[in-house]
Formats: C-alpha cells, sequence, structure tokens
C-alpha cells in the first residue's frame, strides 16, 4: 500500500477522497463504520501519484472484492468538504471526486441483495455495506456529506462543484 494523502496542517488535516455511487433497483450503497455514527459512499483515501479513479477501483476491489471490470462512469462531483473528523480528533479540509460507478453483473449478482447488509472484504474492518432506497433519502439521517442525502436523488449530466461545510 502506497502513501495516502492524509496531511497534518497545522492543528487540522487535509484528505484527499475518492467515492462511487453504486444505484441498483433503486437504492444506492452507502458505507458505515462501527467506530462511526453516520453513513457515507464508498470510497476511501488516494496514494501519493495514484489518479483518483484507479484508487476508487482499488478501494472498491479491496473493500467489496468488486471485480476489475468495474467500470467508472462518470465525474459527478468535486467536493470541498470542511468538518470535524471525532475518529481522527482534528478539523479536516476534505477534497473528495465522487464518481457514478457500475460494477459487472456478477458483482450484482454477488452484492445485488437490497435486504442485507455486507460485511467488508478486508479482514479485521470495522466497515459494511448496506443498500438504502433513494426514496428514503431525503429523511435519512446521518448521511455524511449531507448535501448526499438530495443529491444522489438527481444526479448531474456534467460534473458540480459542491462546497459543504459540515463543521
Amino acid at each position: 500500500m502506497g502513501d495516502m494523502i492524509s496531511l497534518p496542517v497545522g492543528a487540522g488535516l487535509f484528505n484527499f477522497r475518492t467515492a462511487g455511487v453504486w444505484i441498483h433497483a433503486g437504492h444506492v450503497l452507502l458505507q458505515g463504520d462501527s467506530r462511526e455514527d453516520f453513513w457515507t459512499l464508498p470510497g476511501g483515501r488516494v496514494e501519493l501519484m495514484e489518479p483518483a479513479e484507479v484508487a476508487l477501483l482499488r478501494e472498491l476491489r479491496e473493500e467489496l472484492a468488486l471485480s476489475a471490470e468495474t467500470r467508472i462512469e462518470r465525474l459527478l462531483w468535486v467536493m470541498q468538504n470542511l468538518f470535524y473528523a471525532q475518529t481522527w480528533e482534528a478539523e479536516v479540509h476534505e477534497l473528495g471526486l465522487y464518481f457514478l460507478v457500475t460494477p459487472t453483473a456478477a458483482d450484482v449478482a454477488r452484492l445485488g441483495d437490497i435486504t442485507r447488509e455486507y460485511a467488508c472484504a478486508e479482514p479485521d474492518s470495522t466497515l459494511t455495506f448496506r443498500w438504502f432506497a433513494l426514496a428514503d433519502l431525503p429523511t435519512l439521517r446521518p448521511i455524511r456529506p449531507t448535501f448526499l442525502n438530495m443529491a444522489l436523488l438527481d444526479l448531474p449530466t456534467t460534473p458540480r462543484l459542491i462546497t459543504h461545510n459540515g463543521r
């Protein structure tokens, strides 16, 4: 594993994250962490000198065991996310690239049961994955960043810049 782009800056942290939007049967797949009290899109930190889309596919393979044929369709959002991270005990300035992804038919067959929760494919991980109905998102709490509650209902056709102050 390379060096993840998470840099201490003063008392805070700069983080470079990539995430994927997987829509299936009117649901979106979200990632939870037993150490935290919210859901977010699957993904993770980008490694130094690693393109964000390559990082996303790596993270999806590591955490969900998605096949190498998973496709990134397009960039949806460039996110400037400002928040306090309890896990890191720091103010975080995060740059995130959010992509629409299309897994293979085999991945859908393996992970497409919208009624169950899936464990992370990595051993000793605190992550789990669950499908949430798109129709329930406006009232579902907590999803982070919170703009996703509405944004996932109407995906942009061209990339949008989002500045989200979650502090």
